[in-house]
């Protein structure tokens, strides 16, 4: 069996996945994708009854749609680089992404009873993401990758750094767009 870290001559520390966690994390890639497509059904409607029309405005579907998309494709970058690469620091990078995406999906879980409605998102978010995020986690805890209290931090550093990840990508899109719009009318 092959350990589960080496360190390379040049300090570089080594923890290439198992096969089976190389598997959760590409399976990881694709439940965000479902996630996303699922948001993107009725977000506008629902941001508009929701919130104010200042927030509501950016989620409009096609800037959202454009948002998604950025957040995946990077996502799905760096799962790619923590399977193939194994280096320690992508791995903690994807373990922190993967962190905001659990996040995320418990905040649409908690929004349903305290805002009355099931947000966009709530149903993948049950059925895929929260239980993929549990098994990935206890994968990591009881094959050593990490402690419950590292798990737990780094959901925590996820968990926050998911809304300015989300924001940001939306905030994006809709500079795209306004970009296109202001193109456009020449």
């Amino acid at each position: 069996m092959e350990p589960a870290c080496r360190i390379f001559s040049n300090g570089a520390l080594i923890m290439k996945p198992d096969t089976v966690s190389a598997l959760l994390i590409w399976a990881s890639v694709v439940v965000f994708a479902v996630h996303n497509i699922e948001e993107t059904f009725g977000i506008e409607d629902w941001m508009a009854e929701k919130f104010r029309p200042a927030i509501a405005a950016r989620y409009r579907k096609k800037p959202f749609i454009v948002a998604c998309s950025l957040l995946w494709v990077a996502y799905a970058f760096v799962a790619a680089l923590a399977v193939q690469s194994g280096n320690a620091t992508v791995i903690q990078v994807f373990g922190v992404a993967f962190a905001a995406i659990v996040a995320n999906g418990l905040f649409h879980v908690l929004a349903a009873p305290v805002l009355g409605r099931k947000p966009p998102g709530f149903w993948s978010a049950v059925i895929l993401v929260l239980p993929l995020g549990g098994l990935l986690a206890w994968r990591v805890i009881t094959t050593g990758r990490l402690t419950l209290q590292q798990a737990l931090v780094t959901f925590l550093i996820g968990a926050v750094l998911q809304i300015p990840l989300a924001a940001g990508a939306i905030y994006i899109a809709d500079f795209l767009f306004d970009l296109k719009k202001r193109s456009f009318r020449k």
